[in-house]
């Protein structure tokens, strides 16, 4: 009997050592199947780090090269830049106002390059000045507001002979009469300059017959500033008279030297024969302003920074043909009260189209530069004062598009796709 106690008691112990075998070989069940989760998890995160690298990388250097392409103008190729500069400039405009031009105050006398008339175009334009005398006294005639020729005189170089120089300096004289006559008949004229010293003074040498018909009628015509890429984005509007007894500083800011553009328009604010409303730079606010002899604000201009940088935005070239003219069919055309009807009380830009007049703007289109001064004449009055994305902003929003669009093919958001 004590035998068969001892065999029941050998009995239950290896029943329970054999039951206990069989939990610690569940628990090293579970803890394998614990680690082979854990293992799968590192797996999955350490390829979802990868992939976040890869992502970041590629989104990187994709949005680099789509930016560098868009800003010389390879999308353009197939017009695509110019469809969303036109799509994003309207976006952009800080008053829903009509198109360039839309306002009727602005006309483009172009010279042609391939049209003779009586000699004229000539090689060089200083040659032309007689031609520009007389349309000069047309359009005075047919009651223009303004003219501005985008030409910055010079005198005859010393190379010339005699016979040449005495010519182009007869020429010159009867411009001079002109601009002269077209100033006591209410009609201002402009020149251009090259550019203005810190006192305010034309860089370019003036022939010496045009500086007192002209006085203060002068405008920087070197106002195109590119940014990145061999196109014009901005013109500059003003140079501040930092020096000499131009220089002027009140509450309204400080007196600057107008560009063409600023010139135009202040002139064709004023009054007759007038010399028009003073121009300043007020560095509060950033913007030009136009003042008259009370100091009342006639027009304010919102610029970029210090530098007066004013965004050009470029109009159908269908727009443009609707306010251009043939200088050559004007010309000949001058003495003709009706045909010259058109330009009364107008802003008329007059300017060429040859090979040192055209400038890129948007990759591969251009344009003449009275053609782009004259837009930017336009686009002030009508009060579109456009606002364009800096280059960094740019850039942060091609790689935001090109990241968010790697990260939406990625397999673990496959179950957001339609399939």
């Amino acid at each position: 009997m004590r035998r068969g106690v001892i065999e029941g008691l050998i009995s239950e112990k290896k029943k329970r050592l054999e039951d206990e075998k069989e939990e610690l070989a569940a628990l090293e069940r579970e803890l394998e199947e614990g680690r082979q989760e854990l293992a799968r998890i590192n797996i999955r995160l350490s390829g979802i780090g990868k992939a976040s690298i890869k992502v970041s990388v590629t989104a990187l250097v994709l949005s680099s090269i789509v930016f560098l392409l868009s800003i010389y103008g390879f999308f353009d190729l197939a017009g695509v830049d110019r469809l969303f500069q036109r799509a994003s400039s309207n976006s952009l405009r800080s008053q829903l106002v009509g198109k360039p031009f839309a306002n009727g105050d602005v006309r483009i006398i172009l010279v042609d390059p391939n049209a003779r008339v009586n000699g004229f175009p000539n090689k060089d334009p200083i040659d032309d000045r007689a031609y520009h005398a007389e349309l000069v006294d047309a359009l005075a005639r047919a009651g223009a507001s303004v003219v501005a020729i985008d030409i910055y005189p010079k005198e005859p170089p010393s190379s010339f002979d005699e016979e040449h120089i005495k010519s182009i300096n007869a020429a010159t004289e009867k411009l001079a009469n002109s601009i002269k006559r077209a100033t006591d008949g209410g009609t201002q004229v402009i020149i251009g300059t090259v550019g203005f010293d810190p006192a305010g003074e034309p860089i370019s040498k003036i022939p010496v017959l045009l500086r007192e018909p002209l006085k203060n009628n002068l405008g920087n015509v070197k106002t195109a500033y590119i940014r990145f890429r061999p196109a014009i984005q901005w013109i500059k509007l003003g140079d501040e008279i930092s020096e000499g007894p131009r220089r002027e500083v009140s509450e309204q800011g400080v007196s600057i030297a107008p560009s063409f553009v600023v010139q135009a328009i202040r002139l064709f604010k004023s009054s007759g024969n007038e010399q028009g409303p003073n121009a300043f730079f007020n560095q509060n606010d950033n913007t030009i302003r136009l003042l008259n002899d009370n100091r009342e604000v006639l027009l304010s201009i919102p610029v970029d920074g210090s530098d007066m940088l004013y965004y050009f935005s470029v109009p159908d070239d269908e727009i443009l043909r609707s306010v251009r003219s043939s200088y050559q069919d004007i010309y000949q055309k001058r003495f003709d009260s009706e045909a010259l009807a058109d330009f009364r009380g107008k802003i008329v830009m007059i300017g060429y189209q040859g090979e040192q007049d055209m400038h890129y703007v948007n990759g591969g289109r251009r344009m003449p530069g009275v053609e782009i001064q004259a837009s930017v004449i336009s686009n002030i009055l009508q009060g579109v004062n456009l606002k364009k994305l800096s280059g960094v902003y740019e850039y942060l929003t091609i790689l935001l598009m090109v990241a968010l669009g790697l990260v939406l093919q990625t397999k673990w958001l496959g179950r957001f796709t339609i399939a």
